[in-house]
């Protein structure tokens, strides 16, 4: 399911991240990942981080994914 900002997660996510093209408005590219969360973090933490990884501009997604 996905998840608000202000929720908190532990265990496994899939991350989707879109970075978009300013000029066309369009998301050019998706990079999908999960990523295993040994402590609880709640989403806003998670978004800030990938955030500093992306550029700006880029959809970003989490999804908390079912054992």
């Amino acid at each position: 399911k996905l998840i608000k900002k202000n929720d908190e997660i532990e265990g496994k996510i899939k991350i989707e991240v879109g970075m978009k093209l300013k000029e066309f408005g369009t998301v050019s590219s998706r990079a999908t990942f999960e990523w295993e969360i040994k402590t609880m973090y709640t989403v806003d933490e998670i978004y800030k981080a990938i955030a500093e990884i992306v550029k700006d501009g880029a959809t970003i997604a989490v999804e908390e994914l079912q054992d």
